[in-house]
């Protein structure tokens, strides 16, 4: 049947009624699905009328089935399934729909406090029921739980989307915290799940391109979606907009990535230095909640990436109204009476350099930045005044909790670097009057002193190791050559970098290098570089803030990094197998707003005091799945009972922490006679 777009297919039936005259009725209807050749059609049509006609005997062994290839399989599964759902064929018609995936649907039986009332099956075949088309639901609901309460299918219609382009979306996102997949694989992956029950069977209809299509759509409309999400979670949670947090991450390409610009070799955060990458900068605001995106190319420094990403932090700051948002309208109102607001961006130590501290400041910010380790030894003389430094409340052995100690002072260092000519104070970076010199919380952890301890022993005890190795080397003369033993401790110190600094490695003698090496500490500065284990300095151009907010805040930036660990293992940011720039940027749009849905959800986990993540919460729902339940009688008739298995008890209970209600799923019963032909 042609369509506008091409052929429509149906499945039809060719029949006698009962005054014996031939008859044709549709079976199903499947749209402009890209069917296989005429071979396998043929093969599909027959394997299709043995299971509608003999549904009792089919599974008992079917020479059809024998020489099916695994594509053509595939099709049998989904127009099978298809049939079921539709009950076109059937003799009792399926009661209720699949719905949509902005509302709810009822429930197809009628229900009584929550347990179901059906037809009273007689003369049922115990021992021949079976169940088929198992299909994952569970790690499905909390996702489609939280796309709905963040109300992205309205916003999408509200930005033009079609509703078949929503459902596309919407899977596309949604199998992100379920199963991250290329576009291709997803097409083979949505049949094995409930997606067709939550979102509507357009969804089977779906194939790669209109994913990569529904990615430009999306990519296009960014800036709108990430204000709406940034409404949303105004509008649910208590976020704190006071306070933003950016960090870089980067992602890599498993190809060449050759048309796509911004793809540079970089240094990878994953050590993938043989891939191209690009950077994602990310703002966040100080509940971790994401606030908006931006991607760089990817030997971008990252120092050099704030210029680029101010306009988005101020469009961050702006508050996104509408109609019912009258407390962010109240705060504009502030703004415009000339109350000042400003926010405290959080950034780490390599984006915290001279001029991007200057820019955050001429933009209307504040910023609060850790030093770098290597600066914190200008303080080393107020970290030994162990007795200025005062515990932070909440902390200690009575609580649980390392023992965090801070002392707060203006910047007292001196750096012949920042001394300006023209009086201006040497000790601020942004080139200070004395009086508005930079806050500075110097902070003593237990917990991290314990970390960084065994971070350098570990790397110590490696660096040792192959000195002594090389040194076995010498004095077995498998090593003689002057010029190769120098490269050979060229080497040494190079993989070594944090703790060669801290030894004399040298030829115990020029003439006679069979005497081997002479390695030892240099004392003083190894002494001196333990004892600042466990300190650091965090720096603010802020003078209202207390050592325990300052602390608090800084703290905060940890919400980033769990945002970022999320993206790139659970959200499926790595690796990019993209080439086209519009599509590598589309993935990471599409990554950003599954995070959006994974902080939903990681959200609602802690105002129930519930510490699991999501993977954990993953597994435990997997096997909570739909499935169709053959019932045959002996009169020759076989229900097909598609329905939700009972969620276990800790299922139940993460559904009730979610607010899904499971008795609303969907379920379908449809009635197979012995034959409807003769």
């Amino acid at each position: 049947k042609p369509t506008p777009s091409g052929l429509s297919w149906q499945l039809v039936e060719a029949f006698r009624n009962e005054e014996g005259q031939p008859r044709q009725r549709i079976v199903v209807c499947l749209g402009d699905a890209s069917l296989p050749g005429e071979r396998e059609r043929k093969l599909i049509a027959k394997v299709l009328e043995r299971k509608l006609r003999h549904p009792q005997d089919f599974f008992s062994g079917s020479p059809e089935m024998v020489s099916l290839s695994e594509a053509t399989a595939g099709w049998i599964d989904r127009i099978y399934r298809r049939i079921i759902r539709d009950g076109r064929y059937c003799q009792v018609q399926p009661v209720g729909d699949t719905g949509d995936l902005s509302s709810a649907s009822s429930c197809d039986f009628p229900c009584e406090g929550g347990k179901t009332s059906g037809a009273l099956l007689e003369d049922v075949l115990v021992d021949d029921i079976e169940h088929e088309h198992s299909a994952m639901l569970g790690p499905l609901l909390p996702v489609k739980a939280a796309w709905e309460s963040l109300g992205i299918s309205q916003c999408l219609r509200e930005l033009g989307f079609g509703k078949r382009q929503i459902v596309a979306a919407s899977a596309n996102i949604i199998s992100r915290l379920v199963e991250p997949s290329s576009e291709y694989s997803l097409v083979s992956w949505i049949p094995t799940t409930a997606l067709p029950e939550l979102l509507g069977e357009d969804v089977l209809d779906v194939d790669h391109k209109r994913f990569y299509r529904i990615s430009d759509k999306l990519l296009e409309n960014h800036e709108a979606i990430e204000a709406h999400l940034r409404r949303q979670s105004r509008k649910l949670f208590p976020v704190d907009r006071t306070v933003m947090l950016y960090d870089l991450t980067n992602t890599y390409f498993e190809g060449d990535c050759l048309g796509n610009k911004k793809a540079r070799r970089g240094n990878s955060k994953e050590k993938r230095n043989d891939r191209p990458l690009v950077v994602l900068g990310m703002i966040y605001d100080g509940s971790g909640f994401a606030l908006a995106h931006k991607t760089f190319a990817g030997n971008t420094n990252d120092g050099k990436s704030l210029l680029g990403m101010v306009e988005e932090l101020k469009n961050s700051n702006r508050p996104d109204l509408d109609a019912q948002d009258d407390e962010a309208q109240m705060e504009l109102d502030e703004q415009e009476a000339g109350t000042e607001i400003k926010t405290l961006v959080v950034v780490d130590a390599g984006i915290s350099t001279r001029e991007n501290l200057v820019v955050l400041k001429e933009a209307g910010f504040s910023y609060l930045v850790n030093d770098t380790r290597g600066r914190r030894n200008r303080y080393s003389k107020q970290f030994a005044e162990h007795a200025e430094f005062q515990p932070l409340p909440g902390r200690g052995e009575d609580t649980g909790r390392p023992m965090v100690q801070v002392r707060m002072l203006r910047d007292p260092a001196l750096d012949a670097g920042d001394h300006a000519d023209n009086g201006e104070d040497e000790g601020s970076p942004c080139g200070q009057s004395a009086d508005k010199r930079d806050t500075i919380l110097l902070c003593r952890s237990e917990g991290r002193e314990e970390k960084e301890q065994a971070m350098f022993s570990k790397a110590e005890e490696r660096f040792l190791k192959e000195a002594q190795k090389l040194d076995l080397r010498l004095k077995n003369r498998r090593l003689v050559k002057p010029k190769k033993i120098n490269q050979a401790i060229g080497r040494l110190k190079a993989k070594h970098p944090r703790v060669q600094r801290y030894y004399e490695i040298e030829l115990r003698s020029e003439a006679n290098p069979a005497e081997g090496l002479l390695f030892e500490s240099k004392e003083r500065q190894l002494r001196e570089h333990r004892e600042l284990f466990g300190c650091y300095v965090l720096r603010t151009d802020r003078q209202d803030l207390e050592p325990e907010n300052l602390w608090n805040v800084y703290i905060g930036l940890t919400q980033a990094e769990e945002g970022f660990r999320a993206l790139k293992t659970d959200l499926g940011l790595r690796p990019n197998f993209h080439q086209k720039e519009e599509r590598v940027d589309g993935h990471i749009f599409i990554t950003v707003i599954a995070y959006h849905l994974w902080k939903w959800i990681r959200q609602k986990l802690d105002d129930a005091g519930d510490t699991r993540d999501w993977v954990t919460v993953r597994g435990l729902l997997r096997t909570h799945c739909y499935a169709t339940l053959i019932v045959p009688c002996e009169n020759g008739g076989v229900y097909h009972l598609r329905k939700p298995g009972r969620p276990e008890a800790q299922q139940r209970r993460l559904y009730e922490l979610f607010g899904i209600d499971t008795s609303n799923l969907i379920k379908t019963r449809v009635k197979f006679g012995e034959t409807n032909a003769k």
